[in-house]
């Protein structure tokens, strides 16, 4: 490069000034205008107002889009809530009507053939009482005289004869009609209101008899409607078929009506009007007006066998649109927020154009004061642009790389005649590629010395470097390293703790292991007094004798002593603490040498415990599960206190210890004997190590049932045996209803009705008798057995059935008056069996209460009959039947019975089981044995 040239400067932005010259770094004049952003006008505010026109114009039609779906979908929910509960009125409509056909039918034959007043008697109250036991849907039973006087009832045995002809049922029946379906009626004995069925009885020569009533009370029918979630203004209905006369009325008409003779006539004004379209479909739903004037969205179905009846829910439309109401009013906020973020985008784009023409003209300005800038710096400075074209470079620069002017213009590659050092052109590829300021030291030949350089992104995608000799500073550096290396290798290779103080306490050097047990670097404590380190800085006792020990070793003494602290993670250390003094030719103290050894690692750990158990016992409170634990063999399990305020008890009352016997009081009766039925058989299995099981617990401080459920293990002893149980429980009460209610209408009518009409299919094909009224009672028998299990499953939500309660309702007939002694006993465990084994035991059941009442035990006055059941060892149910008393058998039958082989059928093809009969002298046993799926599933241990 020629002397006395001066290097071409360009600004590092890329642009030339206009001469070779250095450019003059001025002020510009104080008083110089700034120019102000003004808002855009003309072509380009149209164009912004129609953006922001057309983005609200979306806004606009999205929301109104999302409202009208919004609206249809709650409209939609309202509908099918209403059909739901329409449908599940009429089924159980159906169901009491069902039980009302079965009750007149057994009333009129024995008022056929007795009399009204057949059922005046003490046995008569007795025998309706036992049918009213049968079906609970029914509410009264009543018999009319035929001049519509009251002959008896099943509230009142000495009724008064009331004269009940103007009824709206008497007439029709007296008539000729087998039976009616009366109107909503207002009790004149009863002061109730009820719906009823009303069957004619005719003797033989069809002369009229009387009339029995079976009377469907509003109470009961009121509990159910209460369940069908239609909330305070819903409102279900049924009416007759034939005339949309109201049967029942939720809400119950205000007051009674004051025409006896037609109380049809003031109910029109309670109920809802019924489209003149009903009659023809089988269901549907439209829209009315209630008595109030409120809109209702109706559904209905038509069901009933012979007499055909409707059954309506309504739900308020504004009920039903609540949840959309609230949702628009979020959605409302939403839309405005938007309008508000598009309006305030709309001004900042407005804005931003103003002042792009201002940050112009100041760029301007922006380069000459750089170029000045660059120029005046010690370091030498060049640019280069995307294309790594040199575009700048400083006097600076030029006098470190030896030439100059030459160099502008030219491709950085191209443009050194040594080759760039590595690290270098990393430096200047990465900076280039990730726009990340980057640096690098190396020596570079060209300079003839070490430089270091400093890359920095450009905003038009170039790069700037700075650069400058470091040759002497970095040899100097490196021989000071080199020291420290040395010194900090010998303080590191020490295990404890090892410092180099200067006589005063301030700190010189500290190995690696207490700064970073600190957690801070020799930078941050380098420099401070020994005793005001992070070691013990929180602890004024550990400081204070930490401070006189410096003291007194430089005094010249040496101190060795256990020193107590807490570290920085709050842990409690124990030190071996020792300090000397380190002294030179003369004598004279130099530095202090401290040193420590943490002899804390027990006591660390058993911190460290105690710490994880209480993480965890927080975790298991704050998620509500309840841990469990116990040693085997034994009776006694430790609970935490989140699992004892699982089940209701107060842990600062009860304790943690819980015998299994009150653990058993915890749990429902009906999943008592299950439970440790599975719990003995899994303890014996060795190759369960392993349960999880769901059971029904009552809580103790409310007495509400709860659904737990238990996971857990079995830790056994190197030969098998059970040696520790341990596990947690956790509440799916909830998860258990929405399971059940999801599946309980499905269930009820597909699989339920499917396998009763199959049952009664099969008991009429297969009943033989040539007598039509033997014939009747005995398939009707049957029926009330199935239909008895049936209403023990439905009250148990088809989950499961009591055996005892089972039982108790088939031999409930055969038991013997109150005061006399009883002739059925009945003694076992609490078992609960499964949904599908309840219908087939009850009819066994049935079977064998028949039998001996016609020709065993219970056919005699001193008859006597023992039911018994224990649960076997594989986890089976053994159910005995023994008959004593009755008439002496010398043998056996000689051929089997329709009555022992729908035992046999019901007990072995059905159950899976086995029966045994066994005909001694003294009367019949019989064995059924029932296998563990028959009962309700279960498994585990509950701790």
């Amino acid at each position: 490069m020629g002397q006395g040239v001066p290097p071409r400067i360009l600004d590092p932005t890329g642009v030339m000034p206009d001469t070779g010259q250095v450019a003059e770094r001025r002020r510009p004049p104080a008083t110089a205008p700034r120019d102000q952003p003004r808002l855009p006008s003309g072509p380009a505010a149209r164009r912004l107002g129609l953006l922001v026109g057309a983005v609200l114009l979306v806004l606009a039609a999205s929301f109104a889009a999302i409202t009208q779906r919004d609206h249809e979908a709650a409209l939609e929910d309202g509908w099918s809530i209403a059909e739901r509960a329409a449908y599940a009125a009429a089924e159980h409509a159906e169901r009491s009507l069902a039980a009302a056909h079965l009750i007149t039918d057994r009333v009129a034959e024995t008022v056929r053939r007795e009399g009204p007043d057949a059922y005046r008697s003490p046995a008569g109250q007795a025998a309706f009482a036992a049918m009213l036991r049968d079906a609970p849907q029914i509410g009264s039973i009543w018999v009319l005289d035929p001049a519509g006087r009251l002959a008896a009832a099943s509230l009142d045995p000495d009724p008064p004869p009331v004269d009940v002809s103007d009824r709206p049922f008497f007439a029709p029946l007296r008539g000729g009609a087998d039976s009616v379906l009366s109107p909503l009626l207002f009790g004149r004995i009863s002061d109730i209101w009820f719906f009823a069925y009303n069957r004619a009885v005719r003797g033989a020569d069809g002369a009229f008899v009387g009339i029995v009533q079976a009377s469907i009370h509003a109470a009961e029918f009121q509990r159910f409607q209460a369940r069908l979630g239609l909330g305070p203004g819903g409102r279900v209905g049924l009416f007759r078929a034939s005339d949309g006369v109201p049967l029942m009325l939720h809400p119950l008409p205000s007051s009674p009506p004051t025409d006896p003779s037609a109380p049809e006539e003031g109910l029109q004004a309670e109920a809802l009007r019924l489209p003149a379209a009903i009659a023809p479909a089988p269901e549907g739903r439209f829209e009315a007006t209630g008595p109030g004037g409120e809109r209702l969205l109706v559904a209905w179905r038509v069901a009933g066998e012979g007499e055909r009846f409707i059954a309506t829910a309504a739900l308020p439309r504004a009920a039903a649109l609540a949840p959309f109401r609230d949702r628009l009013v979020g959605n409302a906020l939403l839309f405005g927020f938007a309008t508000a973020m598009v309006a305030v985008l709309a001004w900042g784009v407005a804005t931003a154009v103003a002042r792009s023409a201002a940050d112009r003209r100041a760029a301007e300005l922006g380069r000459r004061e750089v170029s000045a800038v660059l120029e005046a710096t010690g370091d030498g400075v060049f640019a280069v642009d995307s294309g790594w074209r040199i575009t700048f470079l400083n006097r600076q620069g030029a006098l470190l790389l030896g030439r100059g002017q030459e160099l502008v213009g030219m491709e950085l590659w191209d443009a050194f005649e040594a080759a760039i050092p590595a690290p270098f052109g990393a430096c200047f590829r990465q900076t280039m590629e990730a726009r990340l300021p980057t640096t690098a030291e190396a020596f570079w030949v060209m300079a003839g010395a070490r430089l270091r350089i400093d890359v920095h992104p450009r905003a038009d995608g170039g790069i700037v470097v700075f650069f400058r000799d470091v040759t002497a500073a970095h040899e100097a550096a490196r021989r000071v390293a080199d020291s420290e290396a040395r010194l900090r290798r010998v303080l590191d290779s020490v295990f404890s703790f090892v410092a180099v103080l200067e006589p005063d306490g301030t700190l010189l050097e500290a190995n690696r292991g207490p700064l970073q047990a600190a957690g801070v670097t020799l930078a941050e404590v380098r420099g401070r007094p020994f005793w005001d380190g992070p070691w013990w800085r929180d602890d004024q006792a550990a400081r204070v004798r930490v401070q006189e020990a410096c003291r007194s070793a430089a005094a010249g003494a040496t101190l060795r002593f256990d020193l107590e602290l807490r570290d920085a993670g709050g842990r409690r250390v124990t030190l071996d603490f020792q300090i000397a003094p380190l002294r030179d030719e003369a004598g004279r103290v130099t530095h202090l040498i401290p040193s420590a050894t943490d002899v804390t690692a027990r006591i660390a750990a058993e911190e460290a415990l105690a710490e994880s158990e209480t993480r965890l016992r927080l975790a298991q409170e704050a998620a509500e599960i309840g841990v469990f634990e116990r040693v085997l063999p034994g009776e006694v399990s430790h609970w935490s206190a989140s699992l004892l305020r699982l089940h209701g008890l107060d842990p600062a009352t009860h304790g943690p210890w819980m015998t299994e016997a009150e653990h058993l009081a915890l749990i429902h009766p009906a999943d008592r004997a299950m439970h440790a039925a599975r719990r003995g058989a899994l303890r014996g299995d060795p190759a369960h190590t392993r349960f999880a099981y769901e059971v029904r617990i009552r809580r103790a401080d409310t007495g509400e049932p709860r659904w737990i459920a238990s996971r857990g293990e079995i830790l056994r002893d190197p030969h098998g045996r059970p040696a520790l149980v341990r596990g947690v429980n956790y509440d799916v009460t909830e998860r258990r209803r929405a399971e059940e209610r999801q599946m309980l209408l499905a269930r009820e009518v597909d699989h339920r009705a499917k396998n009763a009409l199959a049952v009664v299919q099969s008991i009429v094909a297969l009943t033989r008798d040539t007598d039509p009224e033997r014939f009747r009672a005995a398939v009707t028998g049957r029926i009330a057995a199935l239909a008895r299990a049936h209403t023990l499953l439905a009250r148990d939500g088809w989950d499961a059935a009591g055996l005892r309660e089972l039982l108790e309702q088939e031999v409930a007939p055969y038991r013997g008056e109150a005061d006399a002694p009883e002739r059925v006993t009945l003694d076992g465990p609490d078992v609960a069996l499964a949904a599908g084994a309840a219908q087939p035991l009850a009819m066994a059941l049935h079977e064998l209460a028949t039998n001996a009442a016609k020709y065993g035990a219970l056919s005699r006055p001193g008859g006597f009959v023992a039911l018994t059941w224990e649960l076997a060892e594989d986890g089976g149910l053994v159910l005995r039947w023994s008959e004593t008393g009755g008439p002496p058998l010398a043998e056996p039958p000689a051929r089997r019975g329709f009555g022992s082989s729908v035992i046999r059928n019901t007990v072995e093809r059905q159950l899976g089981g086995h029966c045994r009969f066994d005909w001694r002298p003294e009367g019949l046993a019989c064995t059924l044995d029932l296998p563990a799926t028959q009962l309700r599933a279960a498994g585990g241990d509950g701790g």
